[in-house]
């Protein structure tokens, strides 16, 4: 019994943390990672899929969730490592957070996962993906706060700059958000 209720909780645990439409870590389990996400080499990426609501104003939300489950399963895929996390950060935006990285490998595989996003999506489905990025040295949680901010400046700049598109920079420490996003 006490093995059965064991078990139960590591599945409750698991449940309570994982997004059930694409198998990624979910924000609650963002929050609780938080303070664990620090090292020299760090990456922090964020994903939006491109006029995602006319996929599902156009064919449905069933249709929709297709949609993001695979590119769920795609990021799964492009960073599985020890080191490597995905996350659902909110309806069709995506978290990836990746340590003893290197920017430049970081960066070969989010253009992978827009590459294989584009070649597997369906006539109507939004087939181009925004990502913005910021590469360093994470020391503590509120320098990955930053990180995160400078990662969501980095994507408006690729959305207002095409599809498709990987922006990114080297998070710069002393230096003001403004300066960051320069």
């Amino acid at each position: 019994l006490s093995h059965q209720l064991s078990d139960a909780n590591r599945q409750l645990v698991t449940r309570s943390r994982t997004d059930e439409l694409t198998g990624l870590l979910n924000r609650s389990a963002l929050r609780e990672d938080f303070p664990q996400i620090t090292g020299p080499r760090t990456a922090v990426a964020m994903l939006d899929m491109d006029d995602f609501k006319a996929v599902n104003d156009r064919f449905g939300h069933e249709r929709g969730d297709m949609v993001l489950g695979s590119l769920g399963h795609t990021l799964a895929h492009q960073f599985g490592a020890p080191n490597e996390r995905c996350y659902r950060y909110g309806g069709d935006e995506f978290l990836v957070v990746a340590r003893d990285v290197s920017e430049e490998d970081f960066v070969a595989k989010l253009d992978e996962v827009v590459r294989l996003h584009t070649q597997s999506a369906q006539p109507g489905d939004s087939e181009s993906i925004s990502v913005g990025y910021c590469y360093g040295a994470v020391e503590n949680e509120r320098n990955l706060r930053s990180f995160l901010r400078v990662a969501d400046d980095n994507l408006y700049a690729a959305k207002s700059g095409g599809k498709n598109r990987v922006i990114g920079q080297v998070f710069r420490p002393g230096a003001s958000e403004a300066d960051q996003a320069d």
